[in-house]
């Protein structure tokens, strides 16, 4: 058995809105299918490299501002160009 790394987020913008958005345009995440029991639930999966971030709605979620995600990038430049021309 080895773990993974997983992060839930609880977010009041939710997939289909603007944390969505972001997640793929912006940030080149890609979206992962739901395992079919889960497929009902309020939730987005996005893979981010061997890892998964979850997003799940929480209309409370823009009042937990301690949560967040990090992740590595090997060019930091790249990506803050690609940010500033968005």
């Amino acid at each position: 058995m080895r773990g993974a790394w997983v992060t839930s987020l609880a977010t009041s913008a939710f997939a289909a809105g603007s944390a969505g958005g972001v997640m793929v345009s912006v940030l080149g995440l890609e979206e992962i299918a739901l395992p079919a029991p889960l497929a009902p639930l309020d939730l987005v999966w996005y893979r981010v490299g061997d890892d998964e971030l979850h997003l799940v709605r929480d209309e409370r979620g823009a009042t937990h501002t301690a949560q967040h995600f990090c992740v590595q990038v090997d060019d930091v430049a790249a990506l803050r160009r690609r940010l500033r021309q968005r």
